[in-house]
């Protein structure tokens, strides 16, 4: 049953472009001691106590920053509960450990073979390992993508480590927190979710049987978008995009209420907007890249609109360096909306080139196309977008 279930989220996260190298599994942390060689080495270290009393009673926990003992105070965290059962903050630690190859203890490892549109894979197993290992874990620096109600235990994971003593592990164990996503209630009613009135957004509840389905959110995308693709594969890549798009842009600690109307504009701040304009740059290409060579001199006096898109192209560097300082995709996005929107500045206040019959201006300008062509569709992927030549 468990294999059918991720081959099922694989399945789904392909329709999104996402792809995974490894697959590692909680029962494997058990099977092959992980947990219990995390758990003794905290306690030979004293950086978890056995409570006697209070409220944790007979639980292991790890007391609060700068304290050795349990104190029934909130910040104590619980472990190892009184039935001897851990709870998910250990198995956090654990695997962390691993991560940074601090453990003493590594996985098996198989290649995973789903269905056939999978790519090469790998999965962890607790036996029958391949005899090729492959290089994972003994990371650096380790970045654990959760979302911001699991802030407090992921503190505990960092002082775990500093307390075994491993402080520059600490210092680069990293929770990229991020807010939740919600649906505006005009989405919601599109989704078949029930809306109370006077609501501004409606969030998730897996209680209150509350969701929204990863594949149906995307069919629902490509129906809307088909009108304005060549194809169904053409859909696909839109509306995948628009939605990735529309829930990267937002900046990592804001509440996100996803909208179909705001998502698949082809105005704006979308995906879709994005994707229109590299394929407009490739249509412009495609008339005039045979009448022209590769080379062109700049012309002595430039539009300003040339004059922006061209300092636009060459923020690009920058702007992936900014992304990565700040673990923020919306600063990429941010800089891709910016590009886009001066590539269309420039078509709205020049002549259009197929029709320029300058012999210096034609090819700079078809060559400045090029440029920003290159650079929207590099920034695309690096978003995880399809960058499509025609749509």
């Amino acid at each position: 049953v468990a294999r059918r279930v991720v081959d099922a989220h694989l399945a789904t996260m392909r329709r999104f472009d996402i792809e995974y190298d490894l697959l590692t599994w909680e029962s494997d942390i058990l099977e092959l001691g992980f947990l219990q060689e995390a758990l003794e080495l905290l306690r030979e270290t004293g950086a978890i106590v056995h409570a006697e009393r209070g409220k944790h009673a007979g639980c292991w926990v790890m007391p609060p920053e700068g304290m050795d003992e349990d104190t029934d105070d909130d910040e104590t965290k619980v472990l190892v509960k009184s039935d001897g059962i851990a709870t998910y903050t250990a198995k956090d630690i654990a695997y962390q450990l691993w991560k940074f190859g601090l453990l003493g203890r590594d996985f098996h490892y198989r290649p995973w073979h789903g269905d056939e549109a999978s790519g090469p894979m790998t999965t962890a197993a607790h036996a029958h390992g391949d005899k090729v290992v492959p290089q994972f874990g003994r990371a650096k620096r380790v970045i654990n993508v959760i979302d911001a109600r699991q802030a407090y235990p992921q503190q505990v994971v960092k002082r775990a480590l500093s307390r075994l003593g491993h402080h520059e592990e600490a210092e680069n164990s990293i929770h990229l927190a991020y807010e939740v996503v919600a649906l505006t209630p005009a989405a919601a009613q599109v989704l078949g979710v029930p809306v109370s009135e006077g609501r501004e957004v409606v969030a998730m509840s897996g209680r209150r049987g509350i969701e929204v389905r990863a594949d149906e959110l995307l069919d629902r995308s490509i129906e809307r978008v088909r009108d304005k693709s060549r194809d169904d594969a053409t859909a696909q890549r839109l509306a995948a995009g628009a939605v990735r798009y529309y829930l990267l842009k937002y900046s990592l600690t804001q509440i996100i209420a996803f909208d179909f109307d705001e998502a698949l504009r082809v105005t704006g701040d979308t995906g879709v907007y994005l994707q229109y304009a590299h394929a407009r740059a490739s249509g412009i290409l495609r008339k005039v890249e045979a009448a022209d060579g590769d080379g062109f001199a700049v012309p002595p006096e430039l539009h300003p609109s040339e004059r922006q898109l061209l300092h636009r192209i060459d923020g690009y560097a920058r702007a992936l360096a900014d992304t990565v300082a700040a673990m923020s995709p919306a600063v990429l996005t941010s800089y891709a909306f910016s590009l886009a929107s001066a590539l269309s500045d420039f078509y709205e206040h020049t002549p259009p080139i197929i029709r320029e019959q300058d012999p210096v201006v034609r090819p700079f300008r078809r060559s400045l196309v090029a440029a920003a062509r290159a650079t929207l569709g590099d920034a695309l992927r690096t978003i995880g977008m399809a960058s499509p030549d025609q749509i």
